[in-house]
């Protein structure tokens, strides 16, 4: 039988949207796979061995220092200074043994050796005695795979590998699918409701952008964690042609983006509350709420993951959905194939995102009532090889110790938690809208009794994650305000079922219910803005350093028993001309560092030398000994500042746990040396 030309251009549709999803869906999971070679943090020490007999500070040749050592994701730069005043300078540089060009004069086991400039003949001994001792040590295996670090070098990049593996591309994609989505769904919408949910998704805007407290560092261990979307934005292709004029700097980005995924957040629990709720009105008044939510406007525009993971967990759910149940044959397979990266992105987000991987499955077979059983077992099939082939395996990789932490003591600590008025922040009506709550337990009951399985689905979400989440308990409830993000969002799908339910029964009660929490950004607006601790302050206090650290001088910084955690390396941290770029030479000043003074000598060679003195200070003593002798050593004040010690972070609790106050300082080192102030006062 002949086929018409209509079902024929169907079918050829059909096949390249099929075809388009399917490299879609290729292009997130083939790079996870791939992995790039990296170095990760922490291995200071065994870098450190690779140039054994030779240590920091001592000779090399005569008169030539191994000075310092810098460690970055894809290269190690060693540093040696060379006799004279200024110090003659001298620089070698190793890469991974593949990467080679015309630069590159000799290779080891697992390195490849350059000089980035043209050395001089004394400089170029010293580096070949260096080089001479690395090959000696470089016996084992020293690179790792990682997936959360992809770097491309523009100037070795073709056109289409910079267009299909460019992370910028990516999220591109991501957004005009969230906004394709929104826009559909609107059009959907009567006109009152969609000019009313455009006005409120409107409004949360205008909240994130003036009410959130701008680059306030809410996350744990804000000077060497970078969220990973970000971190790979840094690294790609296009930041670094953008970085070829000016440079560009991690911290910057890190908030930009943040704030991109604190605007998306209302839009996707729209479309993820239609979808699981089934009623337009539930999902409007879900999306305004989540606009208007205290605790994601504090932390949408800040330096976490938990608001990427709101979003891209939504879409997950929202994708899953219409891979189930969308009438149009062609968007359930574009759905399912775009659900593969979407979901990828969103178990390794977060250790504990393994969770919305069992939700999905369990939405899929459970709440897939009146859907043809080999389409539920499809998708929760998809769902699961993703995750046991990607997702699971690179769960062992970066947590797989941790595991010993799980163990009949969660429920235990979840039990006091969900009963403590200081680490339960759902029942705080300084953090969360008690009417919010009251409309959730409507929610559940209405559910209950017309959607069951939904009810009980969003109800055991809720528990999960409180529970799950008791691993930490935090010493401060605005820590612990911050791993509650994830029981959010199940909170407003409750809160939306119960609203709506309010609505139907009296239009009255919930135009005011509705305009109560409205308001509820202005009545919590205290706990929104409130980033008076210590270790954001900290953060906002460095970052106003920039302008006043001239860049490559040398800073001598206290970091304790934490050298990752260098709070001036992460100021400097940029990528400029394509490659990294430390804008400041940090010294890094250990806990019980025995020659202090040496380092300061050392450090007034320079033609610029400044201290940096913040919270490890008092971590590690009140101040720690090395705190007083820089601050002591220090001429003048550069920039100075006093606060409230109010704990944020338990691991900076203060070695004096009675001190109210603290001191930052930048400090200068050069000139008389005029003795200071303690750094405690």
């Amino acid at each position: 039988m002949p086929v018409t030309p209509r079902p024929q251009r169907t079918r050829l549709l059909r096949c390249a949207l099929l075809l388009l999803v399917f490299a879609l869906t290729w292009l997130g999971p083939s790079r996870a796979l791939a992995g790039t070679l990296v170095i990760e943090q922490g291995r200071e020490q065994e870098v450190l061995q690779l140039f054994q007999p030779y240590q920091l500070t001592q000779d090399v040749t005569p008169g030539w220092k191994l000075w310092n050592v810098f460690i970055r994701a894809r290269e190690i730069q060693v540093e040696i200074r060379g006799p004279g005043d200024p110090p003659q300078p001298c620089d070698i540089r190793l890469r991974h043994v593949s990467e080679t060009d015309e630069r590159t004069f000799d290779k080891s086991k697992n390195f490849a050796f350059y000089f980035p400039t043209a050395p001089s003949g004394a400089c170029k001994q010293a580096a070949l005695e260096l080089v001479a001792a690395v090959k000696a040590n470089d016996r084992s295996t020293f690179w790792r795979t990682e997936v959360d670090v992809v770097e491309l070098d523009p100037s070795w990049t073709d056109r289409w590998e910079f267009v299909l593996y460019e992370p910028l591309f990516r999220l591109a994609a991501f957004v005009a699918l969230v906004v394709g989505m929104l826009t559909r769904e609107l059009l959907r919408l009567p006109p009152r409701w969609r000019w009313g949910l455009v006005a409120v998704l409107a409004f949360g805007t205008i909240l994130r952008l003036t009410m959130t407290p701008p680059e306030a560092a809410l996350d744990a261990w804000p000077f060497s964690r970078a969220p990973k979307i970000a971190a790979d934005l840094w690294r790609g292709a296009y930041v670094g042609q953008l970085s070829e004029h000016a440079p560009v700097f991690l911290t910057d980005l890190i908030f930009k983006t943040g704030l991109v995924f604190g605007l998306l957040g209302p839009a996707v629990v729209f479309i993820h509350a239609w979808r699981m709720l089934g009623s337009y009105r539930a999902a409007v008044f879900a999306g305004g709420m989540l606009a208007v939510w205290p605790s994601h406007l504090r932390f949408s525009h800040a330096d976490g993951t938990f608001i990427s993971s709101i979003v891209f967990s939504g879409m997950s759910f929202a994708l899953a959905h219409d891979a189930l149940r969308h009438p149009n044959r062609n968007w359930r397979w574009c759905a399912l194939g775009l659900l593969v990266p979407v979901g990828l992105e969103t178990f390794t987000l977060r250790p504990l995102n393994q969770i919305f991987a069992a939700l999905l499955v369990v939405a899929a077979l459970a709440l897939g009532q009146n859907i043809p059983r080999w389409r539920r077992f499809l998708v929760a099939g998809v769902i699961s090889v993703a995750t046991v082939a990607i997702s699971v395996p690179e769960f062992f990789k970066q947590h797989g110790e941790r595991l010993h932490e799980v163990g009949p003591h969660l429920f235990v600590n979840a039990l006091k938690s969900f009963f403590s008025y200081r680490l339960n922040t759902l029942i705080r009506v300084d953090m969360t809208p008690p009417l919010g709550v009251v409309l959730a337990v409507v929610g559940a009951v209405t559910l209950f009794r017309t959607q069951r399985r939904v009810g009980a689905f969003l109800c055991g979400w809720l528990v999960l994650f409180f529970i799950t989440h008791s691993l930490v308990t935090p010493a401060s409830p605005l820590m612990q305000a911050r791993y509650h993000l994830h029981l959010i969002v199940p909170l407003v799908l409750l809160a939306s079922a119960g609203l709506d339910s309010l609505v139907s029964r009296s239009r009255r009660l919930g135009a005011a219910a509705g305009g109560m929490l409205l308001l509820s950004p202005f009545v919590h607006s205290r706990f929104i803005r409130d980033v008076d601790l210590n270790q954001p302050a900290e953060h906002a206090f460095v970052m106003s350093l920039r302008k006043s650290i001239p860049e490559g001088c040398t800073v001598l910084e206290y970091v304790g028993g934490r050298p990752t955690d260098s709070r001036i390396t992460r100021l400097g941290s940029a990528r400029y001309k394509s490659g990294d770029l430390d804008f400041y030479r940090v010294v890094k000043v250990n806990k019980g560092a025995p020659d202090v003074a040496a380092l300061i000598d050392e450090a007034r060679q320079h033609s610029c030398a400044v201290t940096y003195l913040g919270l490890e200070c008092l971590v590690d003593g009140d101040p720690a000994p090395a705190c007083k002798a820089l601050r002591e050593a220090s001429s003048a004040v550069i920039a100075e500042h006093t606060g409230r010690n109010r704990l944020y972070d338990e691991n900076n609790t203060f070695a004096n746990r009675r001190r109210q106050t603290m001191t930052l300082g930048l400090y200068d080192l050069k000139g008389p040396g005029t003795r200071g102030a303690p750094a405690s006062d």
